[in-house]
């Protein structure tokens, strides 16, 4: 194997990752993103859910195709959101706490992800991952602390 590459079983485990964050990403846009006709053509700019603004949906490319890139970047390809609401002011902590206390929400964060779901969006044949690894869990991306460079 060349040195800096990955192997098989190392890049299928970061397709599962990639597919798990795709997997939530598209849960949380389900559950909480309304259609756009629906939402902003039969309930106006008038009849907003108090202290809320609309934002359209729309399609973005995600990913590259720079051969520089790191294997679970690519390829590049469209990916259409659902428009939603969304608050005009920042929540705090406090308020999503009063939140969860009142309606018993639970957050995608801490719902287990689906093998079922998951593997729709992964090449045919990619093994389940064992279960300790599917866990209901969040990502929080830190900066660097100094300028990444090309590889």
């Amino acid at each position: 194997m060349e040195s800096g590459s990955l192997s098989l079983a190392a890049t299928r485990r970061i397709w599962v990752y990639a597919a798990l964050v795709c997997s939530l990403l598209r849960l949380a846009n389900t559950a909480y993103a309304s259609d756009e006709a629906t939402a902003q053509g039969k309930h106006g700019a008038a009849e907003a859910p108090p202290g809320m603004v609309w934002i359209a949906g729309g399609e973005f490319t995600m990913g590259t195709n720079d051969p520089r890139s790191l294997p679970n970047e690519r390829p590049a390809h469209r990916v259409k959101v659902g428009g939603f609401w969304m608050d005009e002011q920042d929540v705090t902590n406090a308020d999503f706490e009063e939140f969860v206390k009142a309606t018993g929400n639970i957050t995608i964060a801490e719902k287990k992800p689906d093998w079922e779901e998951i593997k729709k969006q992964l090449p045919p044949g990619t093994p389940k991952p064992d279960d300790s690894v599917l866990v209901p869990g969040s990502l929080v991306f830190t900066a660097t602390p100094h300028p990444v460079g090309s590889m």
